[in-house]
């Protein structure tokens, strides 16, 4: 994906402080909401979703100076999401306003929160990007950052996937166990919480995983550009009957 090739998921500390967040914005994250009905299943036992209002104006603000070119060129890879999920993004020179707000070149890897836990970051970074307009690859990471802004998880990590991982070879690319636990080994249980699709080895949620890294031969995995899975999910997630209040 990249130099680093892995981004991290950052992860509200007070999981209450995230359940209220996410429901105050969207009451159907709530699991027990009961609208799961024909059209969602959900997964995370005891945990919920992070999805934003469908219809719903995001607002972006860069913290770190950012040029223009590399400003548009960020917002025009991250709109592909929208052919596909009932939002819009709108970029605001007011960090007060913004929903999702992205430093650059503070990390070595680039992260995000995961959907409403952005709201919960008061006036601090919700992703880090570390990518010029050249940037070869800027498109594939921007999709991927911008996937877990909207309320995805790493679809490495899906209850179906099924990987064997090399632990030792996992401490080898200089991250924390706790880091590695959240973004490698940690499996999202089947249950009521979160939005769930088929196990999609192309997602662009889906890191490229190297044959060192797994126990198995998984062949290609990740993608550079949303799959038919991705755009499955997010006409799930942000429906385009429904409309913001």
């Amino acid at each position: 994906m990249s130099d680093f090739p892995f981004c991290a998921v950052s992860r509200a500390p007070d999981r209450q402080q995230s359940f209220e967040a996410a429901v105050a914005e969207n009451p159907l994250n709530d699991p027990n909401s009961g609208s799961g009905s024909a059209t969602r299943k959900k997964r995370g036992a005891g945990d919920h979703s992070y999805l934003w209002s469908p219809g719903r104006t995001l607002c972006i603000y860069f913290i770190t100076h950012v040029d223009t070119e590399t400003q548009q060129a960020i917002l025009g890879a991250a709109s592909e999401w929208l052919e596909y999920a009932n939002l819009k993004f709108e970029l605001v020179d007011n960090w007060r306003e913004a929903d999702i707000k992205i430093e650059s070149g503070v990390q070595p890897y680039e992260w995000s929160c995961v959907g409403t836990d952005a709201l919960l970051n008061n006036n601090e970074a919700t992703m880090g990007l570390n990518v010029r307009h050249d940037t070869p690859d800027l498109k594939q990471r921007v999709l991927h950052e911008f996937g877990h802004a909207l309320g995805m998880q790493h679809e490495h990590q899906h209850p179906d996937a099924g990987i064997t991982w090399n632990e030792k070879s996992l401490r080898g690319i200089g991250w924390s166990d706790s880091a590695i636990a959240d973004n490698f080994l940690a499996v999202i249980p089947k249950g009521p919480g979160m939005l769930i699709t088929p196990y999609d080895r192309q997602s662009i949620m889906h890191y490229a995983i190297s044959r060192e890294l797994s126990e198995q031969d998984l062949g290609d995995t990740g993608g550079t550009s949303l799959s038919e899975g991705d755009k499955a999910w997010a006409r799930l997630a942000y429906p385009a009957f429904a409309v913001a209040e």
